[in-house]
């Protein structure tokens, strides 16, 4: 790093673990009957999993009892959903006729 008077001096080294974001996986994608949600992310067990339509209307909500967890879409009407985990992530799915 160079200060304003042109000095500088080097930082320490520090390092940065992506690990920690885990990802989550659905299939198959589009679906007609049942999605399959796989993760290695232990922390989501016992935690909620809500399909919501696409704007934003609660239609299925279901507690992840481990991995892979399912979850049966066959009385949802086709259309563009979205899953939203408890951590914040959200994946986007579609259902078929």
């Amino acid at each position: 790093m160079i200060d304003n008077d042109g000095r500088f001096s080097y930082s320490s080294i520090l390092s940065f673990d992506n690990s920690a974001r885990l990802s989550l996986s659905i299939h198959p994608n589009p679906a007609k009957e049942i999605v399959f949600i796989s993760s290695s992310d232990v922390s989501l067990v016992n935690t909620r999993v809500s399909v919501t339509d696409a704007v934003g209307g609660l239609m299925i909500q279901q507690v992840i009892s481990g991995f892979p967890h399912f979850i049966n879409i066959e009385k949802l009407p086709a259309g563009l959903y979205h899953l939203r985990f408890s951590n914040g992530e959200t994946l986007k799915m579609v259902k078929e006729k």
